[in-house]
């Protein structure tokens, strides 16, 4: 099973290769009688989920360590079965280090109920642990954003997060990491002129607690869950540059199944979109680098939702692009559960000899705009579209023009797209009445 490149490996001293990484090392979660011990050293662990996007993993956080606190000098083979009896990750624990502990999340092993093992082999013996995820709500992703005059990535603290840290990237390349910390925010300290990458780890744990303390079997959270968030940004002469966000989800626009959606935004340092227009690319499972899907973006729009009816959304981790001006900032998207919005139903349209149509439609659960689109029925070409809060949607006087006939789609979002730019969606869906578009001739 292959490790991501994303990892968070090296974060603190004694991480080590797996997948998420170690990020170094509290007792309980698993409603065992006992600890297990292998030559003096207690086993302890937690276990919860990571997510970035849509995209689920199975999260690990564990200690093993001596009266001392220190880890073992000769690194443990940790195994990790799910409830089916499938060996599903192996791993090291290699932190021999004072307050030991590290953490992991696996490429393809999803969190599932039920009772899961975690088999540890040391040189001189075995022991195993049962655990289960106690719950499967997680935590929100972080909404970073970065200013170049103090080389600072800040955000507004995460609900049920005790910890975060940070990645900087530059072209797929980790830079430089940071420990992890209890404040909101990460220092990069100066950087060149250039196009960066960020990520944010956010945690359910007080890592940097753990890491102070020299208990043996120390007190570990109900359960451990980590999120991750991704931010593209610039530096231009010193100043802040383009800042690009990005989330994939889902389109539901009838029997064809999931195809792919997109929230991204694109603003520089004080906020203001791009005045010239933008394009998006992006690349990911099934899209090579070299041949993306491409959109375009209005001047003076610092966000779009996009999607594409012929792509299927795959599960996995996607590149996503925004070129303006002659200049592009890249950041990272994932796509994992690709659950749909139901689409909307009762469109209907009643239009006037003004030249204008309301329209209406039943609201759908958990829509937070919609958009409403008109075209020319046959040739297709577009006419008006509006994003509204909530049904009904209505056409101004002159839109229409008498004789013809036209289709009106409505698509749901999850995404509210009425109003100024907020923080990012940790999820997006979208869901539109394609096959069944409520047609009309104007009078």
């Amino acid at each position: 099973m292959a490790c991501r490149s994303s990892a968070i490996l090296a974060l603190v001293v004694g991480l080590g290769s797996a997948c998420g990484g170690p990020v170094r090392g509290f007792e309980g979660g698993f409603n065992l009688p006992r600890t297990p011990q292998i030559d003096g050293y207690t086993l302890s662990a937690v276990a919860g989920i990571h997510e970035e996007g849509s995209l689920r993993r199975l999260s690990l956080l564990a200690t093993a360590r001596d009266e001392s606190g220190s880890g073992p000098r000769i690194p443990w083979q940790l195994i990790v079965v799910n409830p089916r009896g499938v060996e599903m990750a192996q791993s090291y624990y290699d932190d021999d280090s004072a307050g030991s502990f590290m953490a992991w999340w696996w490429d393809g092993v999803a969190p599932e109920p039920g009772l899961y093992a975690l088999d540890a082999r040391a040189p001189s013996g075995s022991a195993s642990l049962r655990f289960e995820v106690p719950d499967f709500d997680g935590i929100a992703p972080a909404d970073p954003g970065y200013a170049a005059d103090t080389g600072r990535l800040s955000w507004t603290p995460v609900g049920g997060a005790a910890s975060y840290a940070c990645k900087l990237l530059s072209a797929a390349v980790v830079l430089s990491s940071t420990s992890p910390s209890r404040e909101p925010f990460c220092d990069f300290g100066p950087l060149d002129d250039g196009s960066y990458g960020a990520r944010v780890l956010a945690f359910s744990a007080d890592l940097p607690a753990l890491a102070e303390s020299r208990i043996a079997g120390p007190l570990l959270p109900e359960a451990f869950h980590v999120s991750e968030a991704s931010i593209g940004f610039a530096r231009a002469g010193g100043t802040s540059g383009q800042q690009l966000r990005a989330v994939l989800g889902t389109l539901n626009y009838g029997p064809a199944g999931a195809a792919l959606a997109l929230w991204v935004s694109l603003v520089d340092g004080a906020g203001s979109p791009p005045a010239q227009e933008w394009e998006v690319a992006v690349s990911g499972p099934n899209l090579p680098e070299a041949q993306p899907l491409r959109a375009r973006v209005p001047p003076g729009q610092a966000q779009a939702l996009l999607w594409w009816y012929d792509v299927r959304a795959r599960e996995g981790e996607y590149s996503v692009r925004a070129s303006a001006a002659g200049s592009s900032v890249a950041t990272g998207a994932a796509v994992g559960d690709t659950a749909v919005l139901p689409t909307p139903l009762d469109v209907s349209v009643a239009p006037s000899p003004s030249g204008s149509a309301d329209v209406s439609w039943s609201p759908v659960p958990e829509a937070r705009s919609y958009r409403v689109s008109a075209w020319k029925s046959g040739a297709q070409t577009p006419t008006a579209a509006q994003w509204v809060a909530a049904p009904p949607a209505g056409f101004s006087p002159g839109t229409f023009a008498s004789g013809e006939r036209y289709d009106v789609y409505v698509a749901a979002a999850t995404v509210d797209m009425t109003g100024a730019l907020g923080n990012a969606p940790s999820r997006v869906q979208v869901s539109e009445n394609a096959y069944a578009p409520a047609s009309f001739t104007a009078p």
